[in-house]
């Protein structure tokens, strides 16, 4: 009986994947990039034992834990595309995904940002809605713009029809999708 107390007082101490980052700020990693000291080598970064975690048999790292990151749209060698009033689909592309950090103090983009890029539009549920904005991201891969900053779990940046663009987690009850539409007509 104690054995069994002491063991779930353990097990419950243990941080759950999504303790550690939201399932859209998670990569897959093979379990082969394990480190004699423990550690994970994967994606050119090495990650600590409080950065990676074990979830149903696979490893998931944390990578903004790590290193500032950004999330894009689509997977690697392809970009939004939006034919008429479908919605945008990822399709192959040639663009390479280069993201400037944003200085709020002098309102200009001002080098190159250095960021682990994420590949997914995963928002937290009841989000799933986007709409297009300006893309200004600071030295944190937050995304930031008049009114709000908004982390990287929050948005995702792509290409759309060769122009970049962020793609916001929304609220339901507004279809910016339409907007979009509408948008694109003037």
């Amino acid at each position: 009986m104690m054995i069994a107390l002491a063991l779930s007082l353990v097990l419950s101490a243990v941080p759950s994947g999504y303790c550690l980052c939201p399932k859209s700020l998670r990569v897959k990693i093979p379990a082969e990039s394990i480190q004699a000291d423990h550690s994970v080598f994967f994606g050119n970064m090495t990650f600590t034992r409080d950065q990676y975690f074990e979830q149903n048999g696979e490893l998931w790292a944390c990578p903004c834990l790590a290193k500032a990151c950004i999330r894009k749209c689509c997977p690697a060698g392809k970009e939004l595309v939006k034919v008429s009033t479908e919605l945008p689909s990822c399709q192959p592309s040639n663009e390479y995904l280069q993201v400037n950090v944003y200085d709020p103090k002098t309102s200009s983009n001002t080098e190159k940002g250095d960021f682990f890029i994420i590949h997914n539009m995963i928002c937290p549920k009841g989000h799933e809605h986007y709409k297009l904005e300006q893309v200004n991201i600071l030295k944190n891969g937050s995304l930031f713009d008049d009114y709000s900053v908004d982390k990287p779990d929050m948005y995702c940046v792509d290409y759309l029809n060769g122009s970049k663009i962020a793609l916001f987690c929304g609220k339901p009850d507004v279809d910016y999708w339409k907007l979009l539409v509408c948008f694109s007509k003037y």
